[in-house]
């Protein structure tokens, strides 16, 4: 666990512990510290800082409790499942910085500079387990209805998918500071017929409606070859995740808040019975619900 004051971080290695190890904040310009991504690939923490008028990022070694370097960027951190891949989101420009995680003690540095999405909300990684095979960045926007995917081992492959065919933003300007919540996982298909997919799941609460993306996983070029999008109106949520279930690799969605209908969760429940009927053939999923 980790606690920020101003000046300093702690880290609790273990609940038996009786000392509390310091990692000097206010040295580095850092006043204010908020959002902190963990690379688990080399123990590198990855922390947001405010100070002087200014936002960057610092790269942290946890190992050693030593500031590393200092990144004039001025976004938030979000680091991978198996910690390889990183990227800082410039908060002013909507662009992507991506970073590759090195060994122990190591400084990251920048491969890409990629075109982020206006608006930008939530980023959620998604891989299949072999990340070399497919290894996709999710990003939601607060000010439209689309997501941005990013190809994190080619990231000249990008695609925006429009999930809803409004343009009117009044609904949307009347939720300043709103997230766009977001929900993304690899399911990978039993059937040598089928293809994998990645299954994505992004709230618009103005619209009163979840909306789910299903994309058919491609060729090792490009790693999508098919969109589509379903809605569910009636429900939302502020907190959505993948529940694993009954199947190794295999999920549902649920939402910590939700506002819904009889109605409305029904649908919700035929379109990911419809979606395990696909992947993992009728007789397990009829026996899923």
């Amino acid at each position: 666990q980790f606690i920020f004051s101003p000046v300093r971080m702690l880290e609790f290695e273990n609940h038996d512990s009786k000392t509390a190890q310091f990692v000097s904040l206010e040295s580095e310009g850092c006043i204010k510290a908020s959002d902190l991504a963990i690379s688990g690939h080399n123990r590198h923490g990855f922390l947001r800082c405010n100070g002087m008028g200014k936002t960057f990022v610092l790269e942290i070694d946890l190992e050693n409790d030593k500031v590393l370097q200092k990144i004039d960027i001025p976004g938030t951190p979000f680091v991978s499942r198996a910690g390889l891949s990183i990227v800082i989101v410039d908060d002013q420009q909507q662009k992507f910085h991506m970073f590759k995680a090195k060994g122990p003690e190591e400084i990251s540095y920048p491969e890409a500079i990629v075109d982020g999405i206006e608006g930008f909300s939530q980023l959620e990684f998604v891989s299949s387990d072999d990340a070399s095979k497919v290894h996709v960045a999710v990003a939601s926007s607060s000010t439209q209805y689309k997501v941005l995917l990013v190809d994190m081992n080619n990231y000249n492959h990008t695609n925006t998918v429009e999930f809803h065919s409004s343009h009117n933003t009044t609904a949307l300007d009347e939720i300043h500071g709103g997230q766009r919540s977001l929900a993304a996982t690899y399911l990978q298909s039993y059937s040598s017929y089928d293809s994998d997919h990645i299954a994505v799941v992004v709230s618009a609460q103005e619209l009163n409606s979840t909306f789910m993306v299903d994309i058919e996983v491609g060729s090792d070029d490009v790693p999508w070859s098919s969109i589509e999008v379903g809605q569910v109106q009636g429900i939302q949520g502020d907190s959505m995740k993948f529940v694993y279930v009954g199947v190794p690799d295999q999920s549902i969605t649920t939402i910590s808040r939700d506002i819904a209908s009889t109605d409305a969760l029904e649908k919700l429940e035929l379109k990911l019975t419809e979606l395990q009927r696909s992947l993992w053939g009728p007789d397990l999923s009829d026996s899923f619900w």
